[in-house]
């Protein structure tokens, strides 16, 4: 099953692996780091037009690389390839997308009022924090606006379309608030 994973992964995103027993002794170079330390390094073919990938491995000469030695580079190479190619990917559909899916939508969102530098960076933090999916604590005094934030916050996330409850919850009884916050069990 692992290997027809596998094979299908590779074959999606076009990747091709590098044999390092190819290399040859060619490539060898000296290293910058310690005295007697070689490094080799493989120029990879990218599947981005104009993409190059490099490969550095450091060893000491008297060190000869084994079997293992190379099914280990050869198998890091090509995890490093996938998650570059996937994280590629990513980028190219997070670009394609239309840019009303990047940005909160501003439709149906209760506007505050003010044009102060600190309620611009107030209504930043909130466009920030709507697109995330975090639990956002509010803390304020009474009647400093807390559940109007609350409510630009839900206006302005995915959830927009699904209830917005605010509870007064300084009108509730102690004994009664976990089930008013969380329901009954």
């Amino acid at each position: 099953m692992r290997a027809g994973f596998e094979e299908a992964l590779r074959s999606a995103l076009a990747l091709r692996t590098v044999q390092l027993r190819d290399a040859g002794t060619k490539w060898a170079a000296p290293s910058d780091g310690p005295a007697g330390v070689t490094s080799l390094a493989f120029d990879v073919a990218s599947t981005v037009p104009g993409a190059r990938g490099l490969l550095t491995v450091t060893f000491e000469p008297g060190r000869r690389l084994d079997e293992w030695d190379y099914q280990a580079l050869e198998t890091s190479a090509e995890i490093a390839a996938l998650v570059l190619e996937i994280e590629r990917r990513r980028l190219q559909s997070d670009r394609a997308a239309p840019s009303s899916a990047l940005k909160p939508r501003r439709d149906g969102a209760t506007p505050l009022i003010g044009s102060t530098p600190v309620m611009a960076a107030l209504r930043a933090r909130i466009e920030r924090v709507a697109g995330t999916d975090f639990t956002v604590l509010l803390e304020g005094e009474s009647g400093v606006g807390k559940e109007l934030v609350a409510r630009q916050i839900h206006d302005l996330s995915r959830r927009r379309n699904g209830p917005f409850v605010a509870v007064n919850c300084a009108a509730l009884v102690e004994t009664l608030l976990e089930a008013e916050l969380f329901g009954i069990e």
